[in-house]
């Protein structure tokens, strides 16, 4: 059983269809990327899984419970950062902190300890939120949305405004709650952060799931870029480009051997032989296309 399952949701806003049949699971221990262009529907996706939005059609179910239809059930496993921190501007960090945890019941003074330090935000913490730089907000949100230990983290677009080592830490963070079988869903434009940390990936494009990769079968996808002279053999079933004047045969790991042989046996010069990794990047251009991503 997934532990977070959104089934078939679709979602129409002022006449306008945001969400197109999305469909997407979650398991225990589990991170997720979304990744998509800008207005692709990531947030509004985020805003059905978190109860703020209620799905025009479908369901959205958290440990078996319809999310719709018994949140109270469920809300206090659920926290979130979507789109930017939402909190109280004349309150401290520290003040925001401590309210979201008594009001889920859930004060831990270890976890609130943990979560702090981690995040590095005690410095700031009794700084009121209006008079906190970007950073410090971004911070201050993502403590809001773990500080009273959720089993389910939705984050959208969290490193926003965060400095490079701010991201290290965070990404840490996020592995550590992984570990701990916490349910992470988050989305970012940075594409090599969410191949380091996520275990499977929706591509979402116009208000639709477009693809969805096993990011670890993903990460050990080899091809071998064999560089030719030119020749008339015809060879199905592998795609083959001419660059700089040469033919350039691109080979899955598995088949390299027979293809190298055969190049062999019709005496076809090979120049070079180029080993490629897939990358997030190659994947997500390769869905989307250029022009959304120019």
């Amino acid at each position: 059983m997934n532990s977070l399952e959104v089934k078939s949701v679709t979602k129409i806003i002022k006449n306008k269809k945001i969400l197109n049949n999305i469909s997407l699971e979650a398991n225990d221990g589990q991170v997720v990327g979304l990744i998509g262009p800008n207005g692709s529907g990531k947030s509004t996706l985020f805003k059905v899984i978190t109860n703020i939005y209620n799905p025009t059609i479908g369901k959205v179910f958290v440990d078996n419970i319809d999310l719709q239809k018994e949140y109270e059930k469920i809300s206090s496993e659920i926290g979130f950062l979507i789109e930017e921190p939402s909190l109280y501007e004349n309150l401290t960090g520290k003040e925001n902190l401590m309210l979201i945890s008594k009001l889920y019941n859930k004060f831990d003074s270890n976890i609130f300890e943990e979560v702090c330090n981690e995040l590095e935000i005690n410095k700031f913490l009794n700084v009121r939120f209006n008079k906190c730089s970007m950073g410090m907000k971004q911070k201050i949100g993502i403590a809001a949305a773990i500080i009273h230990n959720p089993k389910y983290i939705i984050l959208d677009e969290p490193t926003n405004s965060l400095d490079a080592e701010s991201i290290i830490k965070f990404k840490r963070l996020i592995k550590t709650l992984a570990t701990r079988g916490k349910t992470i869903i988050l989305s970012s434009h940075i594409l090599s952060d969410v191949e380091e940390i996520c275990d499977k990936i929706y591509i979402l494009q116009n208000g639709e799931i477009i693809d969805c990769i096993n990011n670890q079968e993903n990460k050990h996808c080899i091809q071998y870029l064999i560089y030719t002279e030119k020749f008339n053999l015809r060879i199905d079933q592998i795609p083959i480009i001419e660059k700089d004047g040469q033919k350039v045969l691109i080979v899955k790991e598995e088949q390299l051997n027979d293809i190298l042989n055969m190049l062999s046996r019709n005496n076809i010069r090979i120049f070079k032989i180029q080993e490629k990794r897939n990358t997030l990047q190659e994947k997500f251009i390769e869905r989307i296309g250029y022009n959304e991503c120019d």
